[in-house]
């Protein structure tokens, strides 16, 4: 057998069976590789005493194996990190995306678990002196959690997410869904684009059916108290349509499967 390799030369083994082993390493995969298998002799082979009988040639049958193994580079080039995700990494906008992403999501599970404190201690404590006790059995932690998980999570998962899904994979492909790609490896992606609409709306609808309780509390107050508009509205909002233990009910399921969803879950493939 005769192996001609275009870079090496000819490497060759003659025998009635055998291997031949040509090993290359080379960078960028930019060279060709041609393997040649020659017969050199075949035909029938004498045996027995004097050669007076003669055994067959089955044939000249071979196999070609191609092991091979990618090492890859830091970063760039090929098996790396395109460039324009290297570019997007280094972005303060993509950072702002994943410091809104990350946290807003902790603040689901909080919202959460307040929202079943709530659920324990109200009866209890309600009628309470204590600030801390008063604090559990209210609905300040539900409001202010609510409120501050939806906008920052909107924020991180529409106008910026949208704008980091469309630097790393192409504008065209950046509407599908609400891209949410809050990992802080951006070359993976994770399932995030359909998830990101689902939180949001499923978060937003206790916050609209119990919109009354929201407009008229003082955390509303103390941030559109100058809009007169904004004080009317609150005033002839109609009344709450979920009681305060419906709506800590809410926040407390959503709260844990928002948090399951973004934290716990496998992600996606990779690029």
């Amino acid at each position: 057998m005769t192996a001609i390799d275009t870079v090496n030369g000819p490497v060759s083994n003659q025998s009635n069976s055998g291997e031949v082993t040509v090993t290359r390493t080379e960078d960028g995969l930019n060279n060709s590789l041609t393997v040649e298998v020659a017969c050199l002799s075949a035909g029938p082979t004498p045996i027995g005493i004097l050669g007076s009988r003669q055994a067959t040639d089955p044939g000249n049958s071979w196999d070609l194996v191609i092991t091979y193994v990618y090492t890859e580079p830091s970063s760039g080039g090929p098996g790396g990190p395109p460039a324009n995700v290297v570019a997007l990494l280094a972005s303060p906008i993509f950072w702002i995306h994943v410091g809104l992403m990350i946290p807003s999501t902790y603040t689901f599970l909080l919202t959460g678990a307040a929202s079943g404190i709530f659920l324990l201690v109200r009866n209890r404590w309600e009628g309470t002196g204590s600030r801390v006790k008063k604090l559990f059995s209210g609905q300040a932690f539900t409001i202010w959690g609510a409120m501050i998980a939806f906008w920052a999570f909107f924020l991180a998962a529409v106008p910026i997410g949208i704008w980091v899904a469309g630097k790393m994979y192409g504008w065209a492909n950046c509407w599908t869904g609400i891209p949410a790609i809050w990992q802080t490896d951006a070359f993976s992606y994770t399932n995030a684009d359909n998830v990101s609409s689902i939180v949001l709306i499923l978060w937003a609808i206790p916050m609209y059916l119990n919109r009354a309780q929201i407009m008229r509390s003082n955390t509303y107050r103390k941030f559109f108290g100058w809009s007169k508009f904004a004080m009317r509205r609150a005033q002839n909002v109609k009344d709450s349509r979920l009681s305060k233990r419906e709506v800590a009910l809410c926040y407390f399921f959503m709260g844990i499967f928002a948090f399951l969803v973004f934290m716990v879950q496998p992600h996606g493939s990779s690029m």
